[in-house]
C-alpha cells in the first residue's frame, strides 16, 4: 500500500508540475490575456490562502502593461508563450572558488557548467584534444 501511495504522490507532483508548465521566479510569459512576470509560485497551503479556496498551486504575476498583481492557477496551455526566461547569475570564477572552499552560498547549475567548461579547456590544454558530452 505503502508504494502505491508513493507512486499516486509522484504522479499527483509530476501533474502540478505540467500544469505550472515553465512558470518559475522571474520568467515573462505572455497569452491572448496580455503579458506577465511571475512574481512567485505557490503550492500547497501558501496557494490555498492566497485564491481562497483549496488548491495545490497557484501563481502570483504581475501584468507588465499595468503593474496589477494577482494571483491564479490557471494550467500551462499552448496559448502561453514564453518570452523572457528567468534570468540567470554568472558568478565569477573567483566567486565560484570561495564556494568551493566554504565560502558562502550554494553551487548553482551555471556555476557547474563553468566548472565543467574550465576543466574542458584545461584537458584541451593539456592534450589537444576536445571531450564532448
Amino acid at each position: 500500500m505503502m508504494v502505491a501511495t508513493m507512486v499516486q504522490s509522484a504522479d499527483a507532483d509530476e501533474r502540478v508540475q505540467k500544469e505550472i508548465g515553465p512558470r518559475t521566479e522571474g520568467v515573462t510569459y505572455y497569452n491572448p490575456t496580455g503579458t506577465f512576470e511571475v512574481l512567485k509560485v505557490l503550492r500547497g497551503a501558501e496557494a490555498t490562502a492566497a485564491l481562497g479556496r483549496n488548491a495545490a498551486w497557484a501563481v502570483q504575476v504581475r501584468r507588465r502593461s499595468t503593474g496589477e498583481v494577482t494571483v491564479h492557477a490557471m494550467t500551462w496551455t499552448n496559448s502561453d508563450h514564453v518570452i523572457e526566461p528567468k534570468p540567470v547569475q554568472v558568478r565569477s570564477v573567483d566567486e565560484i572558488r570561495e564556494t568551493l572552499n566554504g565560502g558562502p552560498g550554494e553551487l548553482s547549475d551555471v556555476d557547474c557548467d563553468v566548472l565543467t567548461n574550465l576543466a574542458e579547456v584545461a584537458a584541451y590544454g593539456k592534450t589537444g584534444a576536445v571531450t564532448t558530452r
